[in-house]
């Protein structure tokens, strides 16, 4: 198929280089605002993530890792998302998701509020209870399986697939390896992770407010 749809241009041969500036640990500012016309106060916050510079299964281990967390932390069935869903500080339009390159990473979250700052210090109220208190390690299972059920079905879909297959193989990973991967983790890998990217210091707000 790729043979009979691709022209036979000639190949590329110069070396390409690909030069990025150093990366710095701290976050440029915690809180950025801009108006634009928006029905409602759009947001999106997250934790800058300092453990970078690898790829291949190490990498893919850190992105397994940190879904997993995101899961067990703030996804559809925890306390918190709950809390916000009823109170009316979040909608269906919140998300939660991880961003990775080799050479950088976030965790995002992202959503409609009539109070952004209120969902932001929510969750780091959460996330400084979990500090404390720790996490559950019936949690971490549960989490663990719903993502595996998720990688599954990306089966079902030929094009998906091939997308995360090929964005994974840009950063050196094989995602064929996932199920490897995947059964290497453990609990604890999963606490040191947390303690890792969850820096309250490395979190950062940034909000669209509605134009008067």
């Amino acid at each position: 198929v790729i043979e009979k749809n691709v022209k036979n241009n000639k190949p590329f041969t110069e070396e390409i280089k690909k030069i990025y500036p150093t990366e710095p640990q701290n976050i440029v500012k915690p809180y950025a605002e801009q108006k634009l016309s928006v029905a409602m106060p759009m947001f999106m916050f997250g934790f800058k993530d300092n453990d970078t510079g690898f790829s291949g299964d190490k990498l893919l281990k850190k992105y397994i890792e940190m879904n997993i967390l995101l899961k067990l932390l703030f996804g559809k069935g925890t306390k918190i998302y709950k809390d916000l869903y009823e109170s009316g500080l979040i909608n269906d339009s919140f998300s939660v998701d991880y961003t990775m390159q080799e050479d950088y990473a976030f965790s995002e979250f992202s959503g409609e509020s009539k109070e952004p700052d209120t969902v932001y210090n929510k969750v780091i109220d959460e996330v400084k209870r979990i500090e404390r208190d720790g996490i559950l390690e019936e949690d971490y299972e549960r989490a663990k399986k719903v993502l595996w059920g998720e990688y599954i079905r990306t089966y079902n879909d030929v094009e998906e697939f091939a997308h995360a297959y090929l964005s994974m193989h840009m950063m050196g990973v094989d995602l064929l390896n996932y199920e490897e991967v995947y059964k290497s983790i453990t609990f604890e890998d999963i606490k040191k992770r947390f303690k890792n990217h969850f820096n309250t210091e490395n979190a950062a707000l940034s909000v669209i407010k509605p134009t008067e």
